[in-house]
């Protein structure tokens, strides 16, 4: 059915449709993960206390919540392609599924890679200054899954915007010129979608953007790289066909 004869109330039950089929899969999946998860925050205690980091509880409450969070975080990051295939079905886009794969993959590598090395370095470099102060390296329960979340994520969002963004250039749909336009707006949202990943203090939020731009910055040049590349070719050929044609 085209755009142009839906009517209102048609429009209405799509979205709702759409909705639905998203949210029914977030549930499966927060489900799924709140049941693991008592095994996954127990993993991470133990992964701390092997670098030497204790891990307090609060209170009991703080295992429930720490689940809840870690389930809800895990089933969105999971529902996510769905969703914008949702999206795309909705505005009646075709998007081929493979090409939101690398992204995705991306991603998936970013957020390990992330925890892994990111959170390691990170943890080892608090026990450090912690001991030198003379003091005890603690973390809350929540506090440390807040930071594992939020390191997870915000390297898996840079892999994710580096993998899209070349993936878009390669295949000529955004070029330099689009990105150079949309430059004004890019600075202020990657410093906003900074603010929103990490904790409540300047320096994180910095250490955040600035990587997001480098990657915007990276693609633009790449762009622009591809567009000299192909006007290149193209006055060549021309050069070439011009040439044959003026032969007798």
């Amino acid at each position: 059915m085209k755009d142009d004869l839906m009517t209102v109330g048609e429009h209405i039950k799509e979205a709702r449709k759409q909705t639905a089929f998203c949210l029914i899969i977030w549930g499966i999946l927060f489900i799924l993960f709140y049941i693991l998860s008592p095994e996954i925050l127990k993993t991470i205690v133990n992964e701390s206390k092997k670098m030497g980091l204790d891990i307090r509880m609060l209170s009991p409450v703080e295992i429930i919540v720490s689940g809840v969070n870690l389930a809800a975080v895990s089933a969105l990051v999971l529902t996510a392609p769905f969703a914008l295939f949702s999206l795309a079905s909705y505005l009646q886009i075709r998007v081929k599924k493979r090409l939101l794969i690398a992204p995705f993959a991306a991603f998936i590598t970013g957020a390990i890679c992330g925890v892994r090395f990111l959170v390691y370095a990170a943890v080892r470099l608090f026990i450090k200054v912690s001991e030198g102060q003379g003091l005890r390296a603690e973390f809350t329960l929540e506090k440390a899954l807040s930071f594992l979340l939020s390191a997870g994520i915000s390297c898996g969002i840079l892999a994710f915007a580096f993998s899209l963004l070349l993936l878009l250039v390669r295949r000529g749909i955004v070029g330099s010129a689009i990105l150079k336009k949309i430059r004004p707006a890019v600075y202020p949202l990657a410093f906003l979608l900074a603010a929103f990943m990490t904790p409540p203090d300047i320096f994180s939020m910095i250490a955040v953007a600035l990587p997001l731009l480098a990657v915007y910055e990276v693609c633009t040049l790449g762009a622009l790289l591809k567009s000299k590349k192909t006007t290149g070719e193209i006055k060549k050929d021309e050069k070439t066909d011009n040439s044959h044609s003026s032969c007798p």
